[in-house]
């Protein structure tokens, strides 16, 4: 999914299949706290199951809020690091330009010199 935010191919239905399986699983739990902040949770079913679900949850948000498009995995195959794309123009596409856009940037150069 992150990579497909940074440009390239969208998921294959079989990468999808592990959260689809968490999401139709899941039971929510509904939080009051004390100021009157209403979270959503899990029952907890497992260790496993409840990290996904809460990522769900916050992807969920995260594309209500329009956040999400900006969370990307690096561009580079060797790398693919998540990173959050803080650029005005959100194009971003390496986790780090000293490392991973550098050597990108190197290698493209080097590939049109030849």
């Amino acid at each position: 999914m992150l990579v497909a935010n940074g440009g390239g191919p969208q998921p294959m239905p079989g990468n999808l299949r592990a959260m689809q399986a968490v999401a139709r699983a899941s039971r929510f739990a509904p939080h009051v706290g004390p100021g009157g902040q209403v979270s959503l949770g899990a029952e907890p079913a497992g260790r496993v199951e409840t990290g996904l679900l809460a990522l769900l949850l916050v992807i969920r948000d995260a594309q209500r809020e329009g956040t999400w498009q900006r969370l990307k995995a690096c561009g580079n195959p060797d790398c693919r690091w998540a990173f959050y794309d803080r650029s005005h123009s959100r194009a971003g596409a390496w986790c780090d330009m000293a490392t991973c856009g550098n050597r990108i940037k190197n290698r493209r150069l080097r590939q049109r010199q030849r």
